[in-house]
């Protein structure tokens, strides 16, 4: 209030604008160091010493004349002396400051203005309390979080706690969190410190809406920390992240395919310890060595490893941890020690995590068993069989493997492996480029590689190949060993080069798997953003949709009862209404001489004429089955329905079947077979089906089928007689079948007769 009755509003606003551009003025003077040295951000520890040697020459104040001369030397050295150390580097790119210098980065803005500026000796502090320096220890930058922590948290899975300013829970619960601190990070968890206000990006990249909170990253997921804050639940919490299966519990039983599933090119571990579960520190070390080997865990106070336990002499009451290559009977590491540390246990690992012949099995083996080496005296040289994955190269792979562990010369500078060639097609075929190796059968091939860049790989073939047969197993051996060490000394050359391909990681998750742990990834983010809710919106959610699903139930059901209602009603208007006689509904017309052009000749495109042929006898009883029959299809506007009297238009019938037949032939057509016949007629497209029950009920010539019989001269009966027994027999049931020829006529199926034109139908 008395500043205010001091000042007016405007020389308020002009003090705050000039505390604002002071504090960005000191905030920003801080160099970049890389630009001082001018050297990329990506640069090695080599191009960073060449440059500092370059620029100290230059701006050397006893060779340098230049007034600043003294002031750049100053920065030089300055900034050599941070980015020349690896911890001061990582640091600085990480804060952008260092621990050893902090006016650096931006600790320094306002504070820097209030105790050196106008003010005198003021000083104004944005101190975040006592446990400050601690949480900046660990502090995680959006920065730091894509370049460091996202990729480690392959091998090694990081636990992020989210805090602020002024949060009472926080400063609670901050004694916990130095717990677990000190208990994880001594073991190989990653630590990471996130300050919800400082570092917003990172906050809304991680979903965290809350604090306090902890986010794990593992494997380039996030699983977000459900419960109350304490020591041993984010231990469990922390146990709960690793992927099944990371640690086998052995057994006598288990031991022995244990062991034997090397074939998977990974070692073997196995930990002996007192509790029923792994400890922590021994599945940190599994998940980062996962890619190398296979761990075991033994629980010495349970039944069932006796044998074990007597087998390779473990002790009670100590930790033990054994590595096997292929060799199972005797483990080619043993450690064992009242507890054994982590670092004891990446060392162990770390200096025997390949297999005394290991497999070329991904890009990453690859680059580090042969490594890039572009110095040809200290070139490192991999003797590489190539092999399939069958039982018949099994011999040659033991042969190799015994030479591989009989070589005792320049091992730091030699490599032997093997490789699939069935399964690294695109390296194999680039190697083949270079030439034959002149191998014979039963005898695979070996290459001697040396990789003077990353993107190119210089070889040579051994000519005399790899045999499986004893006689020529010693020569075999003492040919490539003087070949190997007359390239080390370089009386020999690798002749050949060509271009690496990438390898194909064998040991890769099939898609199914990686779908899988998406799913399970997106679940978890879904559980979390739910949580960050409080009880009563969740429950108003929960209800809102709850409401929703019922009132469409009950509508759905409703609307289900009326449908069956209104059809009930309707069913029993339909009962109640008399019945019509089918054939009062369908029209059925006469063709006849008026009625022949508008029907036939002249209809439209899509119009078919069904003509039902009959005569004055057969009219009465024919007609009325026809129209029973085609009453389904009256409805449609496609069909017209007629019936031909033969008596009076045979001719023109005779005419129809003349056209339709490939020769000329007089058509002797005999009446009585061609009634109940049935023609559909397409006078647009002109052509017609035709159905004929005669077909149907006895073998006969083609005659029978288009309405004449060549027989029928000659025939046992008279026509009084054969009409008898026709109208006996057949007329009622002429039509049987038409209803299927219809279906068929729809379908298509039936076939068509084509005319040139239609004969004329004089009455």
């Amino acid at each position: 209030m008395v500043l205010l009755n001091i000042f007016t509003q405007k020389h308020v606003i002009i003090l705050i604008g000039t505390l604002v551009c002071a504090a960005l003025k000191v905030s920003l003077a801080a160099e970049d160091l890389y630009g001082v040295l001018g050297v990329d951000q990506r640069a090695t520890g080599q191009e960073i010493k060449r440059a500092y040697k370059n620029l100290a020459k230059q701006w050397h104040p006893d060779k340098n004349r230049d007034p600043e001369a003294n002031q750049k030397f100053m920065k030089i050295n300055e900034a050599y002396e941070t980015l020349s150390d690896p911890n001061k580097r990582t640091e600085y790119d990480r804060y952008g400051f260092t621990s050893s210098n902090p006016q650096q980065g931006h600790h320094g803005g306002f504070e820097d203005f209030f105790a050196h500026g106008p003010f005198g000796g003021f000083r104004f502090s944005f101190e975040r309390g006592s446990h400050s320096s601690f949480q900046e220890k660990y502090r995680v930058t959006l920065r730091s979080y894509e370049r460091k922590v996202l990729p480690e948290s392959y091998t090694v899975p990081y636990l992020i706690y989210a805090h602020t300013d002024f949060c009472f829970l926080c400063m609670q619960i901050e004694p916990i969190w130095e717990k677990v601190v000190q208990d994880l990070e001594t073991i190989g968890m990653g630590i990471g410190s996130l300050h919800m206000s400082t570092d917003r990006n990172l906050a809304q990249d991680l979903k965290i809406g809350r604090v306090p909170d902890i986010v794990a990253v593992i494997e380039g997921r996030l699983r977000y920390y459900h419960g109350d804050f304490s020591v041993k639940l984010i231990r469990e919490f922390v146990r709960s992240l690793f992927p099944r299966g990371l640690v086998t519990s052995l057994t006598d039983r288990s031991l022995n395919s244990f062991l034997k599933g090397w074939q998977d090119n990974k070692i073997r571990a196995i930990f002996f310890g007192e509790s029923y579960v792994p400890t922590l520190r021994y599945i940190l070390a599994a998940f980062e060595y996962r890619d190398r080997g296979a761990f075991g865990y033994v629980c010495m106070a349970c039944q069932g490893t006796e044998n074990i336990k007597g087998k390779y002499n473990v002790k009670r009451f100590k930790e033990t941890f054994l590595l096997f290559n292929e060799m199972a009977d005797a483990p080619v590491a043993t450690l064992s020690m009242n507890q054994i540390t982590r670092k004891t246990l990446d060392e162990m690992i770390e200096s025997n995590k390949y297999l005394a012949l290991p497999r070329l099995s991904s890009q990453k083996v690859l680059d580090e068993l042969c490594p890039v080496e572009p110095r040809r005296t200290h070139r490192k040289l991999c003797v590489v069989l190539f092999t399939r994955n069958t039982e018949a190269h099994d011999v040659h792979r033991r042969m190799f493997r015994a030479y591989a562990q009989s070589w005792d010369q320049s091992r730091d500078r030699v490599q032997l492996a093997y490789i699939y060639e069935d399964k690294q097609t695109s390296f194999i075929h680039a190697l083949a480029q270079g030439g034959e190796h002149g191998y014979r059968e039963n005898v695979l091939r070996v290459a001697i590689l040396w990789r003077r860049d990353s993107d190119n790989i210089t070889y040579n073939w051994f000519k005399a190949g790899w045999s499986a047969e004893e006689a020529s197993r010693e020569n075999s051996h003492t040919m490539l060993t003087e070949m190997v060490q007359n390239l080390l000394v370089n009386k020999e050359i690798l002749a050949l080069t060509t271009p690496l391909p990438l390898l194909i990681d064998e040991h890769a998750q099939t898609l199914l798997t990686r779908v899988w742990v998406r799913l399970l990834e997106w679940g978890d983010r879904a559980y979390h953003a739910l949580l960050s809710f409080d009880m009563w919106t969740i429950t108003t959610m929960i209800m809102s949709m709850f409401c929703i699903f019922g009132v469409g139930y009950i509508m759905r059901q409703a609307t289900l009862l009326e449908e069956e209602s209104v059809t009930g009603r309707r069913s029993q208007q339909q009962r109640n209404i008399p019945r019509r006689r089918k054939e009062a509904v369908v029209c059925i017309q006469e063709l006849r001489g008026m009625t022949y052009d508008p029907l036939v000749r002249n209809s439209s495109a899509g119009n078919i004429t069904v003509v039902l042929l009959l005569t004055e006898e057969s009219q009465d009883k024919l007609l009325q089955r026809f129209s029973e029959i085609v009453q389904p299809y009256s409805m449609s506007r496609f069909f017209t329905f007629s019936f031909l009297q033969l008596e009076q238009y045979l001719p023109w019938y005779r005419h129809l079947l003349e056209e339709t037949l490939d020769f000329k032939r007089n058509l002797d057509i005999n009446i009585r077979n061609c009634i109940g016949t049935v023609l559909a007629i397409n006078g647009y497209r002109k052509y017609y089906c035709v159905y004929h029950a005669t077909t149907m009920r006895k073998k006969e010539g083609a005659g029978s089928f288009m309405g004449f019989d060549d027989s029928s001269d000659s025939s046992d009966y008279s026509d009084e007689e054969v009409s008898k027994i026709e109208g006996a027999i057949f007329e009622a049931n002429l039509l049987d079948g038409l209803n299927n020829w219809l279906e068929r006529f729809y379908e298509g199926s039936l076939r068509r007769f084509k005319v040139e034109y239609w004969p004329s139908m004089g009455e």
